[in-house]
């Protein structure tokens, strides 16, 4: 967790009847190190008659440094057997942060794990950081799916054709493929 080191004065005070002690009574004390956000800082007052007075005040630490986040290398897959798409396993991406604790998400699934099925063709993944204190960054990286599996031919071995009285053949797509339906 990111602190910064404040230091700041004491707070003083003044009394028509005397001395006045002056006493920190609530927060961190000056020179310690501040968590990010606001702090509150308390004195208490006391006079020699025993009358107290409390003062306030707040440090806000800021967090203004951008995380920073590296998408692994492009990857690429062939499609799954006989399907047109590819099951790929995502290499995350590497972040760092000041502050520490961080968020990643991706917009193909919004997860930190872009791992899953996808189709052929480029899909780019944006990885977005965020370290929770209004700071993010992104990358991207392109998921390439390639179909490498050559369409299967269902082929009679033989095929005759007969003339017909005026020279020509009429020829089916039931004649020539094997009983498949989908030619």
């Amino acid at each position: 967790l990111f602190r910064s080191v404040v230091t700041f004065a004491d707070a003083t005070a003044t009394d028509s009847c005397g001395n006045v002690t002056v006493t920190q009574t609530f927060g961190l004390a000056s020179g310690s190190a501040f968590p990010v956000g606001v702090s509150t800082i308390q004195y208490t007052a006391e006079d020699e008659c025993g009358l107290t007075t409390t003062c306030s005040f707040t440090v806000t630490v800021a967090d203004n440094e951008v995380p920073t986040i590296t998408c692994s290398p492009n990857q690429t897959a062939n499609t799954d057997q006989d399907l047109c798409t590819a099951n790929v396993t995502v290499l995350a991406p590497t972040t760092t942060d000041n502050c520490g604790a961080q968020t990643v998400t991706n917009n193909f699934n919004g997860t930190d794990d872009a791992s899953g099925i996808y189709p052929i063709g480029t899909t780019t993944v944006v990885w977005t950081v965020d370290d929770g204190n209004g700071q993010t960054a992104t990358c991207s990286m392109d998921i390439t799916v390639t179909d490498n599996q050559a369409p299967t031919a269902n082929c009679k071995t033989t095929f005759t054709a007969q003339l017909g009285a005026n020279g020509s053949v009429t020829v089916t797509g039931a004649d020539i493929n094997n009983g498949d339906r989908k030619s």
